[in-house]
């Protein structure tokens, strides 16, 4: 995998969550990420290795509040929850191309994907 240079960081406002995220499954399914969580008590457990995004989505307040990341190809390979989340960050190289998303939980936990 390449090193990519991080040139922007933005972060994506809770009431677009659900549009962003539906926009960036279209647009970014079958890319190959890594996923990792950096607990608070715990440290940094990584999960995902070199596997394709299935979906990102996200339930608002009203219906669960969670995110849900689904890795896999043909089938669902593995799934990630992320409970409560209260902020997104979205990455972009020097070409605009997202290279990494971080969704921080309401304890401060981080998910983060980092895409090849």
């Amino acid at each position: 995998m390449s090193k990519q240079t991080i040139q922007e960081t933005q972060q994506i406002p809770q009431e677009q969550w659900s549009t962003f995220f539906d926009q960036f499954t279209k647009t970014n399914s079958e890319r190959i990420l890594s996923l990792e969580v950096a607990d608070k008590e715990m440290g940094d457990e990584p999960l995902i290795k070199q596997s394709p995004l299935a979906s990102i989505t996200y339930e608002p307040e009203n219906k669960g509040n969670d995110v849900m990341i689904a890795i896999g190809h043909d089938a669902l390979a593995y799934s990630h929850t992320v409970t409560e989340p209260n902020a997104v960050w979205v990455a972009k190289d020097d070409a605009g191309e997202v290279v990494a998303l971080e969704i921080i939980d309401h304890s401060g936990n981080q998910t983060i994907l980092r895409f090849s």
